[in-house]
């Protein structure tokens, strides 16, 4: 009973170990696709702005 003890609690302890580690990987795959989502975003805007300047013939410094 002890030997199934034995072998039993490690592979418990890898399975948690594993469930851990694929938590953080999608949670940092999200907070990454949130990053580039958000800079697409702000690069989209800045090219908006940057084309209603020029269309009133405001000179741009970039």
């Amino acid at each position: 009973m002890r030997l199934l003890a034995k072998c039993i609690i490690p592979v418990i302890g890898l399975f948690w170990f594993d469930a851990s580690l694929n938590n953080w990987f999608s949670e940092s795959k999200e907070k990454e696709k949130k990053f580039w989502e958000e800079r697409e975003s702000l690069s989209s805007h800045i090219s908006q702005l940057e084309r209603e300047l020029k269309a009133r013939n405001i000179t741009v410094l970039s």
